[in-house]
């Protein structure tokens, strides 16, 4: 890593074609130590060429998903740097729920009781 830039809010401006942050400050980085801190009230980079698309991401509720793809899209969302606590939970109450109809159902548990 050789610069770090960070912002309290960033919006994408059509017209310039780039990304304007507000708030914040850009860090140049040589091997391990800071060589350059510049803060900011309102800047741009070039170097930030990524559009708006490649963050956007799929939004499906997770009552549509199965408990594998919800396991995918959590660890999607997560690895993006987003908070997926309420999808967890949502993950292991589905899971759980299937695992506990495997668990009830005669031809899968052995140890199954009917009660009649």
């Amino acid at each position: 890593m050789t610069k770090r830039i960070n912002a309290t809010k960033a919006f994408w401006e059509g017209p310039i074609h780039g990304w304007v942050l507000e708030n914040g400050w850009s860090r140049e980085i040589t091997g391990d130590r800071v060589t350059s801190y510049q803060p900011f009230s309102v800047a741009t980079f070039r170097e930030l060429t990524e559009e708006p698309s490649y963050f956007k991401k799929e939004v499906k509720p997770s009552e549509q998903m199965s408990a594998f793809e919800l396991r995918r899209y959590i660890a999607d969302l997560s690895q993006s740097g987003f908070d997926v606590v309420r999808l967890s939970v949502q993950f292991y109450r589905k899971f759980f729920l299937s695992a506990h109809r495997l668990c009830d159902h005669p031809d899968w548990n052995p140890l199954f009781i009917h009660h009649g």
